[in-house]
């Protein structure tokens, strides 16, 4: 089965046996490590007193993942073995391994395997054995909403509350790092920590909070995409400002907004042939988050529109590479650029 991590505690709630295998896939470390937490205190709580890990690198030697499944200690009856692999990439040996350990269907062993996010080898047998068999928990990045629930039950766990715009403003600030969030929020309940101790629930506004919570904002380019899709000026003025911050190679976000802008072009054209959005939508396989933003875009922009936003990218490009480059100037043209959609 699949569930998302959100309901992990619930799972253990339910069930009177763990079962033989969990799989957690995903890139966003602080989520992956509270779902490993989770899978050792229960399995500690049913007695899997023992734990081995294994570090799963190219060369490893599958038959010592076997000999931990048959010898049990002296000490221990059942045990816990954790494979974290440093790629989502599997040698045969090890599917054959794995496949086979999980038809066993053992219940004095449970294995935990910790992987980066799957992408297309989640559709290999051997993860489908694991679907049926045991759990598969995929961790996402958490979208705005999502980040702002997590900060509240945080720092409600310290006995802070924020108002809304203060709770805005953190996780505007951490979004895409949750390990920094977890920082600020140890941060800020130190802080306060007296305060905390004088009432119930501690309530902190904008003004108390701006002085304390730093800018740890990490955006990957991919989701730099999606805020443009989101049409929200000011947050993709901040997220621009913190990839030039970060030092962001320009090429690659000319290179990623380019293949979007192209695709866009691609879709215009479709429809000036008469084709039929929603097909047109399902041909390019659009995102479901992104449908009704493209819906709109193609409904208010012609081709030609398209067409003239990768035309400033070339220029912006061949500036980029020019002797006479001054990268504050790139940056400055991209924001222009990325801003004409919706204007």
């Amino acid at each position: 089965m699949k569930i998302p991590l959100e309901r992990l505690l619930q799972h253990f709630t339910v069930i009177q046996l763990l079962r033989p295998v969990y799989l957690i896939t995903g890139d966003e470390p602080l989520q992956k490590r509270q779902a490993i937490d989770m899978i050792r205190s229960q399995s500690e709580k049913k007695g899997f007193a023992e734990r081995c890990i294994f570090t799963i690198e190219a060369g490893f030697d599958w038959q010592q993942f076997d000999q931990e499944i048959r010898h049990l200690s002296l000490f221990s009856e059942k045990k816990l073995i954790e494979l974290h692999f440093t790629n989502n990439k599997l040698d045969e040996k090890g599917k054959q391994h794995i496949s086979h350990y999980v038809e066993l269907l053992q219940q004095d062993v449970v294995v935990v395997i910790i992987m980066p996010k799957l992408g297309k080898t989640q559709k290999q047998v051997w993860v489908k054995k694991i679907e049926q068999y045991g759990v598969i928990i995929a961790i996402w990045p958490l979208q705005k909403e999502q980040l702002q629930h997590w900060l509240h039950t945080q720092l409600s766990n310290k006995q802070i509350v924020l108002d809304t715009e203060a709770l805005a403003f953190f996780a505007e600030q951490v979004e895409g790092n949750l390990l920094a969030a977890e920082q600020e929020v140890e941060k800020l309940a130190l802080l306060y920590q007296k305060e905390i101790k004088q009432t119930t629930r501690l309530h902190l506004g904008l003004k108390e909070i701006l002085p304390i919570i730093a800018d740890n904002a990490y955006y990957d380019i991919y989701q730099l995409i999606d805020i443009w899709f989101e049409q929200n000026p000011a947050h993709l003025l901040h997220v621009l400002a913190t990839l030039e911050k970060n030092n962001t190679a320009i090429a690659l976000v000319l290179w990623v907004f380019a293949k979007e802008l192209r695709t866009l072009a691609k879709m215009a054209w479709e429809k000036d042939q008469g084709n039929d959005l929603e097909g047109i939508l399902q041909q390019y396989r659009v995102f479901s988050s992104r449908r009704e933003k493209v819906h709109h875009f193609l409904q208010h922009y012609p081709r030609t529109f398209w067409y003239k936003m990768l035309l400033q990218l070339f220029e912006i490009e061949q500036y980029s590479k020019s002797e006479y480059m001054i990268v504050e100037n790139v940056w400055q043209k991209l924001r222009q650029v990325f801003l004409q959609v919706g204007i």
